[in-house]
């Protein structure tokens, strides 16, 4: 009910919510079988994942529906894009502020996340999350339905996406191991990127 009451207050289209949710689903299944080719097995986390893709891909349609009155190309990949380039300074910004607490290859055996280097670089995740939530609100928002739209898409995709590339910085990364940093990046670029795809095919009479 409250999302068609959204959906009347913004004209925004009625399958926005449902196609978001799916291009999330379909692109957080790409992910997890390009993981297991190139990187590992993580088809265990599976459900954690696809829950956390659905709502991603749920938060940024319907983001993009509030925040914007004409539907294009260009602002759909656009509005993408702060994401993926919020990410990509989160990750720049560890490593200048932090110092090497452990290396690739204790991290790498670790049983678990490591939940010690998150905590560490906990606040700055924080600043980041604040941050974009500000500068995305200035550029597009003009209500506080749009603005709490904006804050509770970057709280989310920080916590699905972000802690692990918070704590680069921490993690001491020889020459030979910068290829699963872009592995990383590639991974993330293909989630947010396959989601705006998927979603933007599907959507297409909508767009203009």
């Amino acid at each position: 009910m409250a999302i068609r009451q959204i959906n009347r207050r913004y004209s925004i289209p009625g399958s926005f919510a449902f196609t978001g949710a799916l291009s999330g689903f379909v692109s957080t299944f790409l992910f997890t079988v390009v993981h297991q080719i190139f990187i590992s097995n993580i088809w265990f986390s599976f459900v954690f994942m696809a829950v956390a893709g659905i709502l991603s891909g749920f938060l940024i349609a319907m983001g993009f529906g509030i925040l914007f009155r004409s539907y294009t190309s260009f602002s759909w990949f656009s509005y993408n894009s702060i994401y993926l380039v919020m990410f990509l300074l989160l990750a720049l910004f560890s490593v200048i502020v932090f110092e090497p607490v452990t290396t690739m290859g204790e991290l790498l055996q670790a049983n678990g996340p490591p939940d010690d280097l998150i905590r560490k670089a906990f606040p700055m995740t924080i600043l980041f999350t604040i941050a974009f939530a500000v500068i995305i609100s200035v550029l597009y928002a003009k209500k506080l339905l749009q603005v709490l739209m904006v804050v509770i898409t970057c709280a989310e995709l920080m916590l699905v996406l972000g802690l692990n590339v918070s704590v680069i910085g921490l993690v001491d990364i020889p020459r030979t191991g910068f290829h699963l940093i872009m592995e990383l990046f590639g991974l993330i670029l293909l989630i947010l990127f396959m989601n705006a795809i998927i979603f933007r095919i599907l959507e297409r009479k909508h767009f203009s």
